[in-house]
């Protein structure tokens, strides 16, 4: 039993959630899951999923791993939870942090049980359908956690950006997504053209180009904006609000005062 669970352990990366589906793979039936349990060498965090015991503090992107890694979820942390990870969304937000965790997949609307084991007061996580892409399309990256020895996959910034506008006034603040905007300094401009391209949400095209231009993006002048389709017709975000007339689109008052002087 020893020699097994010491084999396990070598493929089971420190600070990661595993599933019974994995451990069977590994050989191991439950009658063993069992015995690995009662004898204090793993930790059950719910029906079917597991941590080592040696592991003292997990977060989330363990959670994460095991869903993309043993049960296969069409899922990746995106939009504004990618943009902190990267360190671009660094300002003071009071109570609870959301992670954004999405799918193309509609069927895909829930999160197992064991999952909601890592929320708490400082965190929750909402699972969203976002398919703002052509059919069949993502630009994922690996990422790995600080101080950890695995990689979960994750939107690109570029993506992620994306994502974020799609969700802002429905799921964040149009505001907030304002300022953690202004913080994105540095893209791929040949990535967030091409993203551009195959975007097909109008309101998240009409919305990157307002907040890019209010905020005189440095990488604004270097994106290939030939043959991006911006629709027709106007869209409201904020009844009462300022009508920019270049990309017919009604946002917060605010973004036009005391910003930079009207382009």
């Amino acid at each position: 039993m020893a020699t097994k669970l010491s084999s396990v352990f070598k493929s089971w990366p420190h600070g990661t959630v595993a599933g019974t589906r994995w451990f069977e793979h590994q050989g191991v039936q439950r009658e063993l899951l069992t015995s690995y349990k009662r004898s204090g060498w793993i930790n059950s965090v719910g029906q079917g999923a597991y941590t080592r015991s040696d592991d003292a503090d997990l977060d989330w992107t363990g959670g994460v791993y095991a869903l993309q890694r043993h049960y296969e979820y069409d899922v990746h942390p995106g939009s504004r939870t990618v943009l902190e990870l990267r360190g671009m969304a660094q300002y003071l937000r009071m109570g609870t942090n959301t992670v954004f965790l999405l799918s193309p997949d509609k069927h895909k609307n829930f999160l197992p049980a064991w999952f909601h084991a890592f929320e708490n007061k400082s965190v929750n996580f909402q699972l969203l359908q976002v398919k703002i892409f052509e059919e069949g399309f993502a630009d994922l990256e690996d990422y790995q956690p600080p101080q950890s020895s695995f990689t979960i996959r994750i939107s690109s910034v570029e993506q992620a950006l994306l994502e974020m506008l799609s969700l802002a006034n429905r799921h964040m603040d149009l505001d907030e997504a304002f300022k953690i905007f202004e913080n994105v300094r540095t893209v791929n401009t040949v990535k967030m053209s091409s993203l551009l391209k195959k975007c097909t949400s109008v309101k998240t095209k009409r919305l990157f180009m307002v907040m890019a231009t209010r905020l005189q993006m440095p990488w604004l002048k270097e994106l290939d904006l030939k043959g991006i389709e911006f629709g027709s017709g106007s869209r409201t975000l904020v009844p009462g609000g300022h009508y920019d007339r270049k990309y017919s689109i009604t946002v917060p008052e605010g973004w036009y005062e005391n910003v930079f002087p009207e382009v």
